[in-house]
């Protein structure tokens, strides 16, 4: 079976959203999992509160507590998803990166947004973001099981 392993910051919002969103749409078709490159350094408990409350409001189910990016989780990983250039361009400088797994989204941690946009508002054009960049990824997979198998 498949491992997909989305990557962020700290595991609290973009990588845990991505992964429960992925684990609702084909709960039994991959191993899936997410982490942060820095989250020991946050030292969070949970996911955010913004996290909490997409969870809540989309019916996703968060996994437990952040966890941190690794060379053995990358390494283990068939797929990594690196939610934005900057997560990605942090962890090639801690960690040997195999690219032919790598891919890329452009999701803006909802603090990189303009202040002045509203809290739930840029909670939701990250979510928009993950959402997207989940489905696609499904299907590209999905394109290549089917290519496979013909």
């Amino acid at each position: 079976m498949k491992k997909i392993l989305f990557v962020c910051r700290g595991n609290i919002f973009r990588s845990r959203l991505a992964e429960a969103y992925f684990n609702k749409l084909r709960p039994d078709s991959y191993i899936v999992s997410s982490s942060g490159v820095e989250a020991s350094r946050f030292g969070a408990k949970y996911a955010s509160e913004p996290a909490r409350k997409l969870a809540k409001k989309y019916q996703l189910e968060l996994s437990l507590s952040p966890i941190q990016t690794t060379q053995e989780t990358l390494d283990s990983a068939d797929v990594i998803v690196f939610v934005k250039d900057d997560v990605y361009k942090e962890a090639k400088n801690m960690f040997k990166i195999n690219e032919s797994k790598v891919v890329v989204w452009d999701v803006y941690d909802i603090y990189e947004y303009p202040m002045f946009m509203l809290p739930n508002i840029r909670r939701e054009r990250s979510w928009q973001a993950i959402k997207k960049g989940v489905e696609e990824l499904i299907q590209s997979l999905e394109n290549v099981n089917t290519s496979k198998e013909q």
